[in-house]
């Protein structure tokens, strides 16, 4: 029994789940996507995904990765706004934001001022957050983890290079007891090594360019 956020298990596990599967069917799965925290010790799950600070559990935990907050668009949207440069569009648009993280950090960061709040779209959930970017209501300050097939399909666009570290992370929670079982420790290595290759996929994006990036759209429409 996996906990998992919704998020995490929309944008980053499920495009994952058929290749364990196929690998190991002897193992069933039962996925509960939830924000709430479930109690491993009563059985609720085996093993739980949260994104946050050091839990200050007594179980098992490890790091998963972290991650890192920039905005994302849909090209569509982008196109509709017709502006030449990132300051335009962040004067244009709708910027939708995650209640637990307002766009003014990362607006700090890169040196703008912060639009009039008028043209906000504040969510409390991440998946319906993604969602609204990828529909075209405005541009989203994301986690990386969660856009990344997003980005890499061209589904998505990721504005600008500069990113705002996450002060949370994502955790791999589980009980001594439970990872004694070869089964449960085949899910939660499997869960553990699949991080791993995200981050260094994610590194191969960055230094080799495997999308279009806002400027290299700006280049094309403006011919800048």
């Amino acid at each position: 029994k996996l906990s998992i956020l919704p998020s995490f298990a929309r944008f980053w596990l499920l495009p994952r789940l058929v290749k364990f599967q196929k690998a190991r069917p002897d193992i069933l799965l039962e996925i509960n996507s939830t924000t709430r925290l479930a109690n491993i010790d009563k059985g609720e799950a085996d093993i739980s995904v949260r994104f946050g600070r050091i839990p200050n559990e007594d179980l098992v935990y490890e790091k998963l990765m972290d991650d890192e907050w920039f905005p994302v668009a849909n090209r569509t949207y982008l196109d509709s706004l017709n502006v030449s440069t990132l300051a335009d569009v962040i004067g244009t648009a709708t910027l939708i934001e995650h209640k637990r993280q307002p766009w003014t950090p990362w607006l700090d960061l890169h040196g703008f001022a912060t639009p009039d709040k008028s043209h906000r779209l504040t969510f409390t959930d991440t998946a319906l957050m993604i969602d609204a970017a990828m529909c075209c209501e405005g541009i989203a300050l994301v986690r990386g983890s969660l856009v990344r097939d997003l980005i890499s399909n061209g589904s998505l666009v990721r504005l600008s290079p500069t990113s705002l570290p996450s002060e949370s992370a994502y955790w791999i929670i589980s009980s001594k007891s439970n990872l004694q079982k070869t089964h449960l420790r085949a899910v939660f290595d499997w869960l553990h090594g699949l991080t791993q290759n995200h981050e260094d996929n994610a590194e191969q994006d960055a230094s080799y360019g495997n999308h279009l990036t806002f400027d290299e759209i700006l280049s094309q429409k403006y011919g800048a």
